[in-house]
């Protein structure tokens, strides 16, 4: 047994070979993995982006907006249509819509809006100085799935 165990005994010369290398399969299939190594990071980064898109949308509420008017609805109507590009920049725009109850009341709900953007859009001196001639006051109701869940 001793001899088997020694330096220069078959199990010693054994246990010292490296290890076979891999051989390469050419350079189409270094190629290949390469480019399925490289999509694979390229899609897992989309869906990182997509996770964070899902999880920003998901903060987006749905406000509602009485609006008192002081001169007619179709005055004001004008106004708003006209403002379409600065909402864009805070709520889904497509999914807008104003609804006329009477002459001076007016219905708007937003959706998808982003709460931030929102109150800095509502706070601007530029907004109030727009409205001021239209609008008697707005009553905002902000919902989320759970329903309304404040109002100012």
């Amino acid at each position: 047994m001793d001899k088997f165990f020694k330096r220069g005994g078959k199990a010693a010369k054994e246990e010292a070979k490296p290890a076979p290398k891999k051989k390469s399969g050419g350079p189409l299939q270094d190629f290949t993995r390469g480019l399925v190594a490289g999509l694979l990071l390229q899609a897992g980064v989309v869906i990182a982006q997509r996770f964070q898109e899902l999880r920003e949308h998901s903060k987006r509420r749905t406000v509602k907006i009485e609006v008192h008017l002081k001169k007619g609805y179709e005055v004001w109507k004008k106004l708003f249509d006209e403002d379409a590009r600065n909402r864009a920049a805070m709520c889904d725009e497509q999914m807008t819509t104003c609804e006329r109850v009477s002459e001076k009341l007016a219905v708007v709900t937003l959706r998808g809006v982003d709460m931030k953007k929102f109150e800095e859009f509502v706070q601007n001196p530029d907004f109030a100085k727009m409205v001021e001639p239209y609008v008697e006051k707005h009553v905002t109701s902000v919902l989320s799935d759970e329903g309304e869940t404040s109002q100012g």
